[in-house]
């Protein structure tokens, strides 16, 4: 494929020349004859995959270098929880997501029989259909007829005043309700919520509890989870619930001896939000970082003259806004050379760009996203003056400003070339890059 140089549709001043409705004229053409764009040098498609380079149809492998030496999990479109092996990237038809370290402190995440028993409350191992396929939920339920106490309870080791969030993967199974409780040693005053796994609410939430959230999955299940701060005092073995009850801020189930609910995929970790479920048998287990690079990336940088500019397009699905800084993209050495595009912590979205010890150029929204689900970014590096910002709902910038293009030695997707941001933690569904 031959050079693309950048175009008059982008004149150095930074504004874009052509309506924002239509293709960029950079590119060279009016509309796309294949899914991507003519003109683009890469393009990854993720929730169909499909990828190209230079032009050409190009597998997986060649586009994207991957790196995690644990197993991962992802879920579809649907909620329907996919397995992934070491150093295979989690891609299903949501997309590509990307993960920070995260470690299950349950000990047992699915084999609930394990779990301490209330009273005469039971566990019937692999009664149902898992979110993942395998037939290894658990039923909590109890034999007694009458109204009766039906919890589990695990200890796990946690440390003192820490960010957690306690979750579950539910399905009714005769009783619609569940609350989860990480405990008095734990929480201030034990703080629960409780959730109508029926029809996909939450209910009370109680003291100690700083967020709570219910998410659909696939064939009847939801995900419960709850995120608290632990106690200064709480550092060691702690024990942390889950129970079956019939209506929101009740503690007692009326059994007839079978009614209950499903369970699957407990996990307690240290964070402000649920990420995707960590397998555990017996012990704590970590899900590794992701580590995913463009393979020959400095090679195709020059190829294409992306060190006279470079633009691209993002899409991503957030699902949630926590006020935390992620990166989508970068390219670079690491944290005195990159061009980053992020999410800021104030949640608007930022384009960064320094070579050495110098000035960081920054160009960001001056409103926040406000909403989670799909956006689409379109964002160009251009060192003589030009720089372009657009998101989903949000107005379009122009003006990064003049700034020395860093060293294009390597590009990461959806974490910073150098230490200094969060990964995603969210699904990356389509990106595409072009020079200008």
């Amino acid at each position: 494929m031959s050079h693309i140089a950048r175009m008059t549709g982008f004149p150095p001043c930074g504004a874009p020349s052509w309506a924002l409705a239509e293709p960029p004229r950079w590119r060279g053409f009016a509309a796309a004859t294949t899914w991507w764009q003519p003109g683009d040098v890469l393009a990854f498609d993720f929730a169909n995959s499909r990828y190209m380079r230079e032009g050409e149809t190009a597998s997986l492998g060649a586009v994207l270098s991957a790196s995690r030496t644990s197993p991962a999990t992802w879920f579809t479109d649907a909620g329907i929880l996919q397995p992934f092996d070491a150093n295979i990237p989690a891609i299903t038809d949501g997309g590509l997501y990307v993960g920070e370290q995260r470690t299950n402190l349950v000990p047992y995440s699915q084999v609930f029989d394990s779990w301490s028993k209330t009273e005469t409350s039971a566990v019937t191992p692999n009664a149902g259909t898992a979110p993942d396929g395998t037939v290894t939920a658990d039923k909590l339920f109890d034999p007694t007829v009458g109204t009766v106490t039906c919890r589990l309870a695990v200890t796990v080791s946690v440390a003192s005043s820490t960010n957690y969030t306690y979750s579950c993967l539910v399905k009714p199974s005769g009783a619609s309700w569940v609350y989860l409780a990480p405990g008095g040693g734990l929480v201030l005053g034990g703080g629960s919520t409780w959730f109508d796994v029926e029809n996909g609410v939450v209910g009370t939430v109680s003291a100690g509890i700083s967020a709570s959230s219910v998410t659909a999955l696939a064939d009847g299940w939801y995900r419960v989870s709850v995120t608290f701060t632990s106690l200064p005092s709480s550092a060691g073995a702690r024990v942390i619930y889950i129970a079956a009850v019939d209506a929101d801020n009740s503690v007692t189930l009326p059994s007839d001896g079978t009614n209950g609910v499903l369970l699957w995929g407990a996990q307690l970790e240290a964070g402000s939000f649920a990420s995707p479920p960590i397998v555990t048998a017996g012990a704590s287990a970590t899900r590794l970082a992701d580590n995913l690079t463009i393979p020959g990336f400095s090679a195709l940088a020059s190829a294409f003259g992306f060190g006279s500019g470079f633009a691209g397009e993002a899409i991503i699905n957030l699902t949630r806004l926590d006020g935390t800084t992620r990166a989508i993209y970068s390219a670079g050495i690491g944290n005195n050379d990159f061009l980053h595009l992020r999410i800021e912590s104030t949640n608007a979205i930022a384009m960064f760009a320094r070579a050495g010890s110098g000035t960081v150029f920054t160009l960001a929204t001056t409103a926040p996203i406000t909403t989670t689900g799909i956006k689409k970014i379109e964002f160009a590096f251009v060192p003589s003056g030009g720089g372009y910002l657009k998101v989903t709902g949000l107005a379009p910038l122009t003006g990064l400003g003049t700034f020395t293009m860093p060293p294009l030695n390597g590009a990461r997707i959806g974490a910073s070339v150098g230490s200094a941001y969060t990964p995603l933690n969210d699904p990356i569904q389509r990106l595409q890059q072009w020079a200008v």
